[in-house]
């Protein structure tokens, strides 16, 4: 169900790949609108070059892909022509030049189609938990840190790391960060069978490179 919701940002990823449109490196990722002010905090560390496609986007990610798009009930509340409008802003094969498509946020569409709480919470079924939807309207990237964060990154201090950034740092880079040697076996065992495996295999490489 929350695949078919989320048709649209699906979309929109999958025909920016295919006319070649490339997303801008930034360790540290720009904030959404709604916590600009938060920008400083630099509250999740992500490498958008390393997301690459297919299936492989969803467990790239910072946030769980709920956190991006929109669900299509937004549509009921504010109406086609609004969200439409909303979403010809952002990058795609008509509008290489727009809005970066990571920008597409849930956080972002209520807050930029004035999105009610109580209207939000009415519509919502079984998308987004109590918890998330506190965190949506919230303003607190911290919150929404730890309410959407994918379960294969992982969360540090309410800050969140990426598989992709893991493999691209130092041990000292680690220590930095309060990521200890404990937790980072433990996030080593859940992602080694997966389609991370280069990664953990760059971060057994870090780590072996100490000794």
């Amino acid at each position: 169900m929350k695949k078919k919701s989320f048709i649209i940002i699906l979309i929109i990823f999958s025909l920016v790949s295919l006319c070649g449109c490339q997303i801008s490196s930034n360790d540290v990722a720009l904030e959404d609108e709604i916590t600009a002010p938060l920008l400083n905090e630099e509250n999740y560390v992500f490498n958008y070059d390393a997301i690459g496609g297919g299936t492989e986007v969803e467990i790239r990610t910072p946030y769980d892909m709920i956190y991006y798009g929109i669900p299509t009930y937004l549509r009921n509340i504010v109406g086609d022509d609004k969200v439409d409008e909303w979403l010809a802003q952002f990058e795609s094969v008509t509008n290489p030049k727009g809005r970066d498509k990571w920008e597409v946020t849930i956080v972002n569409a209520v807050k930029e189609l004035n999105v009610s709480k109580e209207a939000f919470k009415e519509a919502n079924v079984s998308t987004y938990s109590k918890e998330q939807i506190e965190a949506i309207y919230s303003g607190d990237r911290k919150l929404i840190n730890r309410s959407f964060v994918n379960e294969y990154a992982l969360l540090i201090n309410d800050k969140i790391y990426t598989s992709s950034w893991l493999a691209a740092h130092t041990v000292e880079d680690y220590k930095k960060e309060g990521i200890t040697e404990d937790i980072l076996n433990e996030y080593l065992n859940k992602i080694k069978d997966t389609p991370l495996i280069e990664d953990y295999k760059n971060i057994m490489n870090v780590l072996e490179s100490k000794e």
